[in-house]
């Protein structure tokens, strides 16, 4: 016989409108109430509704900022075509392609977190005002550019 399934509760803020320390004051609250074990964000990068103006923590960098450092954004080229990519129809270029999409990804996540606006026109990707309000809290200090070569 098959263990039933366990119930859990956790909450979902959303990152819209708000500080880091209204969300940051809401999950420590959350925290001391046991029967709440996990907290959820959304990874909208702009308001669902109302005000597009309005500031929007962008998933990975209001977790970035409520771990205090202990998250880190892994990102790479994409591995080989296999079934995984066949099953969810995910284009599998060659390793040329996937190297120049890495290579224009790096450069709009530093722009990211280093600009109040991000314009950007490449070959694969294309951003026209696009923020990140989440960057201050950000840890900028170190990135790892593989793609240049010495």
């Amino acid at each position: 016989m098959t263990e039933p399934t366990r119930l859990s509760f956790g909450i979902k803020t959303t990152p819209q409108n708000v500080s880091f320390a209204d969300i940051l004051r809401v999950w420590a609250e959350a925290d001391t109430i046991p029967v709440i074990e996990h907290a959820w964000l959304w990874d909208h990068l702009q308001p669902m509704r109302g005000d597009t103006s309005i500031p929007v923590l962008e998933g990975w960098t209001a977790l970035a900022a409520l771990a205090e450092g202990r998250l880190v954004l892994g990102i790479g080229a994409g591995g080989s075509a296999g079934p995984e990519s066949e099953a969810y129809g995910i284009a599998a270029p060659g390793a040329g392609e996937r190297i120049a999409r890495l290579a224009e990804s790096i450069t709009i996540i530093k722009r990211m977190f280093t600009e109040d606006t991000v314009d950007f026109d490449g070959r694969y990707h294309r951003l026209t005002a696009a923020r990140c309000d989440g960057r201050q809290r950000a840890n900028r200090s170190r990135y790892t550019d593989h793609t240049r070569r010495s």
